[in-house]
């Protein structure tokens, strides 16, 4: 499945997408720096994405998630599909994997 056919079947759907806090300032970068951050937090506020906090004690577990090889980037993208249960979505191969050995749902893009 393509990336846009799984945002327009999630949304369509109903299906909640959350993003931690480490990866949501990623994506605001360069909003921000072009002056259109509240746009695109309103954009992605109408597409259903929802901002979660790291679980009590995330320092701990993003150090277990480090130590895989994983960046931690990719350790803050994994610790939240943990947390909330949500199946991980993902261009990246290596973190598809490693979400595999943490028995996370993946959905993998090609």
């Amino acid at each position: 499945m393509l990336s846009s056919e799984f945002i327009v079947q999630a949304v369509s759907g109903s299906q909640e997408l959350v993003v931690n806090p480490v990866t949501l300032a990623e994506v605001l970068v360069l909003p921000t720096r072009d002056g259109t951050v509240e746009q695109v937090l309103a954009e992605l506020g109408n597409l259903g994405v929802l901002e979660v906090p790291f679980p009590p004690g995330a320092a701990q577990a993003l150090a277990r998630l480090r130590v895989t090889g994983l960046r931690m980037p990719d350790c803050c993208v994994l610790l939240s599909a943990i947390d909330s249960g949500a199946p991980l979505v993902s261009f990246d191969g290596r973190l598809v994997d490693t979400a595999v050995q943490q028995h996370v749902g993946v959905h993998q893009f090609v």
